[in-house]
């Protein structure tokens, strides 16, 4: 979820000053959600962040369903069984590491959602099945990294925090570098206006602000963690290009409007989302289900 627009700008700006206004203050609400559901961690945190995999997987699917220069598609049916079955996958994580229930005992019931996503799409009759299918991919890395992350026996508020600073840092460093130096275009097919200063400058701030959150933490930083926070800082910058190079594919514009001044849910959780699987993913192979912030952040 990031703080502030976050891309470099095109030689006139993209926000008029009308618009200003509304995107500050839903970026400081935005903000304040996400630092709130993380300090308070729990079942809060799980509805939460269940709810904003929920809309990343309908804004996914509406843009897999669209056609450039026609309105945006509406509801589907075969949109229900996706999002029961995040609901259901969100339930059975956060109920296996906050009350200690069998998570196998809910395996079943799971692949039984799953085959009724995969059959929903299969027969909708729509185009793009393998993007729609994929859709559950993404917004289910979401939901399992960060309940995974903060949920963990140790570390997990530390972990999350830390992602939010590079993830945040990254982006703030990239504007404003990038409208300060400006320079040669990073990917102008994909994203026009990011510069290769903005994200020199994007992965420097990451990185300073992922060590500063661990350091005040308590952790040593040694050069094992500086590293993770500067690769985590680069596939968020990844992240960010993927939702690009997806809007683009199906000529869409934004992935919704629902957030005054900056489009949709995937719109601020496209670099987020790619860096918590991969810390989460790093987490699981090194600490397991129950720690996995602890291995991601220890015994480095």
């Amino acid at each position: 979820m990031a703080a502030s627009g976050g891309r470099e700008p095109a030689p006139k700006p993209s926000v008029r000053p009308n618009d200003l206004k509304p995107r500050i203050l839903s970026a400081i609400v935005l903000a304040a959600g996400a630092l709130g559901s993380a300090l308070l961690g729990g079942w809060l945190f799980a509805g939460v962040w269940a709810a904003l995999s929920v809309m990343v997987y309908l804004e996914w699917f509406t843009i897999a369903r669209s056609r450039p220069g026609s309105p945006p598609p509406g509801f589907h049916w075969s949109m229900v069984p996706g999002v029961a079955l995040l609901a259901a996958l969100a339930l059975a994580i956060a109920g296996a590491l906050l009350a200690g229930w069998s998570l196998p005992a809910g395996l079943p019931w799971l692949a039984g959602l799953f085959l009724a996503f995969l059959l929903a799409v299969s027969r909708a009759g729509l185009a793009h099945r393998r993007w729609q299918a994929s859709g559950m991919l993404y917004a289910g890395g979401l939901i399992v990294s960060m309940l995974v992350l903060r949920l963990s026996d140790s570390h997990g508020l530390v972990a999350v925090l830390a992602l939010f600073a590079i993830v945040w840092g990254t982006d703030i460093g990239a504007y404003f570098t990038g409208r300060a130096l400006g320079g040669p275009k990073l990917a102008p097919r994909i994203s026009p206006n990011k510069t290769w200063s903005g994200f020199a400058g994007g992965l420097l701030t990451g990185i300073f602000a992922g060590m500063l959150v661990l350091r005040v933490a308590g952790l040593p930083l040694s050069l094992a963690l500086i590293l993770l926070c500067g690769v985590l800082a680069l596939v968020s910058v990844a992240g960010d290009l993927f939702e690009s190079h997806m809007k683009r594919r199906f000529g869409v514009k934004d992935s919704g409007h629902l957030i005054p001044g900056h489009g949709g849910f995937m719109d601020r959780l496209d670099a987020f989302l790619f860096a918590a699987i991969l810390a989460a993913a790093i987490g699981l192979w090194r600490g397991g289900v129950q720690n996995a912030a602890g291995g991601l952040l220890t015994s480095w």
